[in-house]
């Protein structure tokens, strides 16, 4: 008799375990099931989380091994792009709590995204790989896990699972992503976005050290010579690497400034203080929230009732950079500040193509 379909929703069995409930070997080779470590699978469309395949993978597929690369870093909450790993990075947006700590989906749907991001490209991520890694054995592609050789390195046991710790994470994906995008995820470490309390720019320069035959190592070191505290979200890091790859002096990531009439300080996403011109980044969560927006709105009105001239870029004019590049440049001119050549610009937004500093500028 074979199991009804919603009482098999979150399950990760054996192949054997689920033939003894009474699911068919012609069902689990269907597009029903997916098989997503070996000899293991889960019901496709209501699969087991993330979470619960890497306890799985740690506690009988591959004992002593430890989760890492972006598998541990959607568990620690750092940002990745999504064009890496087949959209892992958007698992962390749908996470949720479970008493002990998050639990990160298999998979989320493009009618799901468009929920998450505002309706932003309708992106979907279905079981991304599982990383890990091993002190002995062999390493390679085992179905959809990808087993990493490494010879021990820090970790820390969360939710039940040992995850490369934050530091050690991040030099892992420096072998994998382009250079502003290890920044966005250095930004965030060393800031208040992500469930990492405490680590510093300095603790993350220091951990490189001695790690010079590493694969990644040049990579990262040249992101935290870029990586800035007070960053808020990953939009805001490509905003300010941008203006700088253009020719503008660096803003100030989240620039407090005083407003004498509330008595209180707000802050700019990045801002130059002598023209009084900020640099804002309208993420998702700003359109998600009414409250958020509304409280937005009232930071910028009281900023500009103290001079200061707001310009604001979201995710289009991150990908198509130059109007809004040219934009800023007049208001910095206008206001006294040294800018960048027209010609410098363009050439600037050129060079993101053929030079792509980030995963959202290939293809």
């Amino acid at each position: 008799m074979n199991a009804p379909s919603g009482r098999i929703a979150g399950l990760v069995m054996h192949r054997s375990e689920w033939i003894a409930r009474g699911v068919t070997a012609r069902r689990l080779a269907s597009d029903e099931f997916r098989r997503v470590v070996p000899g293991f699978h889960t019901p496709t469309e209501q699969p087991a989380s993330l979470t619960v395949l890497c306890r799985l993978l740690q506690q009988r597929v591959l004992p002593g091994c430890v989760i890492s690369h972006s598998t541990a870093a959607v568990h620690w909450g750092i940002p990745l792009p999504h064009q890496l790993d087949d959209g892992v990075g958007l698992l962390s947006a749908a996470r949720e709590w479970d008493g002990v700590g998050p639990v990160i989906p298999a998979r989320i749907t493009p009618e799901q995204s468009r929920s998450l991001f505002s309706g932003a490209d309708g992106l979907a991520a279905s079981f991304p790989p599982l990383h890990c890694t091993i002190g002995q054995g062999r390493g390679g592609v085992r179905e959809s896990t990808h087993v990493h050789r490494s010879s021990p390195r820090p970790t820390i046991t969360r939710s039940g699972l040992a995850l490369s710790h934050p530091a050690e994470v991040l030099l892992q994906l420096a072998a994998q992503l382009p250079v502003w995008d290890l920044v966005a995820a250095a930004d965030a470490l060393i800031g208040d976005t992500t469930d990492v309390r405490g680590l510093t720019l300095e603790d993350l320069r220091a951990y490189t050290e001695g790690q010079t035959a590493r694969p990644g190592v040049p990579a990262l070191r040249r992101a935290l010579t870029l990586s800035r505290p007070r960053v808020e979200s990953p939009g805001e890091t490509y905003a300010r690497l941008l203006a700088c790859h253009a020719g503008f002096e660096e803003p100030v990531p989240n620039l407090p400034v005083h407003v004498d009439l509330e008595g209180r300080t707000r802050r700019v996403d990045n801002g130059w203080w002598a023209p009084k011109v900020g640099l804002e980044y309208d993420g998702d969560w700003r359109r998600l929230s009414k409250r958020a927006w509304r409280e937005d709105e009232e930071r910028r009105e009281a900023l500009a009732a103290q001079g200061w001239l707001l310009r604001r870029q979201n995710r289009g004019d991150l990908l198509d950079p130059l109007p809004s590049l040219l934009r800023l440049r007049e208001s910095l001119r206008e206001r006294g500040a040294r800018v960048p050549s027209v010609e410098r610009i363009r050439k600037a937004v050129a060079s993101l193509r053929t030079r792509p500093p980030a995963l959202m500028y290939r293809g």
